[in-house]
């Protein structure tokens, strides 16, 4: 493996460089960059890749010798910028993985670009800053139903593509606990009387 990364063996056969039909550019796809030949590297789903640590991880596997990437996140305009300054293969997908066919969507794309999938990082994901008193249940319910239920909704839609990949990997990413800043320690909030 180059870089311990899954898909990035020499050993492993060509793949189509993940571009689409013409026009295609408008439906999230960039061409490739690269100079020469390039052996095959990782195809990589990274969601909330649109800023924060899905960026930031965006980024470093761009690094990778011949990876190609799917950026999965809601704001569209971010994604294409974000492809645009990558440097290789990138296309992305704008959905909101709490809809029911977000999962179905991501699949749909992965497979169509690229037919197989060696790494899937999970990084969606949010808090809601409220005490129980003033969020309640519908506090809870949408904290996770995007950290938790969209994560194993998504992994359960690309286990066959990951599966038929082997080695591949998922990584799983933790929101903040409480819609701290990335890396910020949350705060300790006593439950404020009614």
């Amino acid at each position: 493996m180059v870089g311990g990364l899954p898909g990035s063996q020499a050993a492993r056969p060509p793949r189509p460089p993940g571009r689409g039909p013409p026009g295609s550019q408008a439906a999230g796809l960039t061409p490739a960059r690269h100079n020469g030949p390039m052996a095959p590297g990782p195809i990589c789903v990274v969601t909330g890749a649109s800023s924060g640590i899905g960026e930031a991880t965006a980024r470093r596997l761009a690094r990778e010798p011949g990876a190609r990437l799917v950026l999965v996140a809601r704001r569209e305009e971010r994604l294409a910028e974000l492809a645009r300054t990558l440097g290789c293969p990138t296309t992305w997908v704008a959905v909101d993985l709490t809809d029911d066919d977000g999962p179905q969507r991501v699949l749909e794309h992965v497979e169509a670009h690229h037919g197989s999938l060696d790494l899937l990082v999970n990084n969606a994901g949010s808090a809601w800053r409220a005490t129980f008193a003033q969020g309640g249940w519908e506090n809870v319910r949408r904290t996770m139903e995007l950290n938790f239920d969209s994560v194993v909704r998504l992994s359960e839609a690309l286990l066959p593509l990951l599966r038929s990949s082997a080695p591949s990997a998922v990584v799983n990413v933790p929101a903040p606990p409480d819609g701290s800043p990335e890396g910020a320690p949350a705060p300790i909030r006593p439950a404020s009387p009614p």
